[in-house]
Formats: C-alpha cells, sequence, structure tokens
C-alpha cells in the first residue's frame, strides 16, 4: 500500500556562519529537476531537546518535502556536530542568517523563494533579530516565546508570518501571545491548535499541516 510520502534525497552539509562550521542536512524530492523553493528549519533550545532531529522538525521536514519544497535544517552553535559555544540567543541570529544566505543560493533553488520555519527557542532568535529577514518571503513560528515579541522588529515588516501555538502550551501562553499580537501586530496571523502544549508530542503531524498549508502559497 502506497505511504503517499514523496522519495526524499538528503545530504548533510556545513557551512560558515561568524567563522564557525555549522552542521546541517539539506532534503529535497527525489528526481526532481525542476527548481524548488526551500525552507529553513530552526530548532528548540538544547536543554529542551532541541536540534535538527527533534520529531517537530522532522515531521514539518517531511510534509514540506511531500509537498515540493526542499528544506535545510541545521544545528544552532554548540550544539550536535555544529562548532562554537551555545551562546542562548546571544549571537545565534547570525546562524540563521547564514542559513538563509546558504538556501538563497544553493542549487535548483528558485531565487526568491525562501520560507522559514521556528520552533521555540528557534522563532525567539528569529523574532529578536536586529537584522531584517533579507530574502525570506514567508515564515512560521511555532511556540515563540513571548517575551520575544515585545520589541520584534519583525512585527514592522510586510513579511507574510503565521504563529502557531498549542492552546495547552505553558511557555508560549496563547492568551499572552493573542494580546501581544492584537496590541501590537495586526498583519500576522495566530493559529492554535487543540491539545498541543509546548513539546507537540502527538501533534506534530498537525503543525506540519498548518506549516505546509500556510508557507506552500506564498513559494510555490
Amino acid at each position: 500500500m502506497s505511504t503517499g510520502r514523496t522519495a526524499m534525497q538528503q545530504t548533510a552539509i556545513a557551512f560558515d556562519a561568524d567563522g564557525l562550521r555549522l552542521e546541517g542536512i539539506v532534503a529535497r524530492p527525489s528526481g526532481s529537476a525542476r527548481a524548488c523553493p526551500m525552507a529553513v528549519l530552526c530548532h528548540a533550545h538544547p536543554a529542551l531537546a532541541g536540534t535538527m532531529e527533534h520529531p517537530l522538525l522532522l515531521a514539518i521536514n517531511n510534509a514540506l518535502v511531500d509537498a515540493g519544497i526542499a528544506t535545510l535544517r541545521f544545528n544552532f552553535r554548540g550544539v550536535g556536530g555544529s562548532q562554537g559555544e551555545f551562546t542562548n540567543g546571544e549571537r545565534e541570529a547570525a546562524d540563521v542568517a547564514a542559513a538563509v544566505r546558504l538556501a538563497g543560493h544553493w542549487p535548483g533553488v528558485r531565487r526568491g523563494r525562501i520560507g522559514l520555519m521556528a520552533y521555540s527557542f528557534g522563532a525567539g532568535v528569529v523574532l529578536r533579530s536586529k537584522e531584517k529577514l533579507k530574502g525570506v518571503r514567508a515564515a512560521v513560528l511555532v511556540s515563540p516565546p513571548p517575551a520575544s515579541l515585545a520589541s520584534s522588529r519583525i512585527l514592522n515588516e510586510k513579511l507574510p508570518r503565521l504563529f502557531l501555538v498549542g492552546d495547552s502550551d505553558r511557555i508560549a501562553q496563547p492568551a499572552r501571545l493573542q494580546q501581544l499580537l492584537s496590541e501590537a501586530d495586526r498583519a500576522s496571523e495566530l493559529r492554535l491548535v487543540s491539545g498541543a502544549n509546548h513539546a507537540w508530542r502527538g501533534h506534530e503531524d498537525e503543525a506540519a499541516r498548518h506549516t505546509v498549508e500556510f508557507l506552500a502559497p506564498r513559494l510555490l
């Protein structure tokens, strides 16, 4: 019986960020000669089992590839096989920027069709970044820390963005996110997933579906 899953080609890579070598994996549909979009995936805090192999990232990775969108997932500095020391958000924005630049020049990727999915700590890094997300066409921020929204410059950008959170999340509290977004950012979309908490255990496929629903029309 067919599972409907697209055959996937995965390539382990290393790329530079701030003079450090970070490890990553590029995944794309196998056998396709057509140029496709690419989404950069950013993981959660390593203290919460956050790596590029987290089940949530893998589910989102697979769903995007099934939809015809290549992915680049990577480990932040000091995580897994990536060089350097983890700085708890102080320098990791440079890692995201380097990954986005790499995606924009990756062979077989459609120019100007780069998306971003960042989860928990990764979403906080994106929101607190002082640099504009150059080259990113749309972003999905999963379970972002509410404190990172307070002074985020991303809220002033025209970038299409989805905030995705579980209604049982005690860290990225949905009521607080709704309040902050209603006060500061009427352009963003917020979706709540019933029964999901910050770990998304058992709800990975739902998060993946919402991510694809938001990114695919804007990237393909």
